[in-house]
């Protein structure tokens, strides 16, 4: 896991007291700091999205996204999955 969130109580009263940062794990540093664990959730799951990935063969032949396993044909297949987003590793 690259990514993780920290949760402090270092907020104040209005923020129920309550902090929530994102952490790189690879280069032990935080990305951000946010009141609320929807937000800090979203933005791990972006950053992780980033992070390159091989797609897997399928028994047709054809590749998948290793993230939501869909197809990749030729229309929704660049450098990344037309369904969930996730940065794909181009292959020849």
């Amino acid at each position: 896991m690259k990514y993780q969130i920290h949760e402090s109580e270092k907020g104040s009263s209005y923020t129920s007291g309550k902090e929530f940062a994102v952490y790189d794990c690879t280069n032990r540093e935080y990305i951000c700091v946010t009141f609320s664990k929807d937000i800090a959730m979203k933005i791990k799951e972006a950053l992780e999205k980033q992070v390159i990935m091989k797609p897997e063969e399928s028994i047709y032949f054809v590749d998948l996204c290793p993230k939501c396993k869909r197809f990749l044909t030729g229309n929704n297949f660049r450098n990344y999955c037309s369904y969930c987003g996730q940065k794909l590793e181009i292959v020849s």
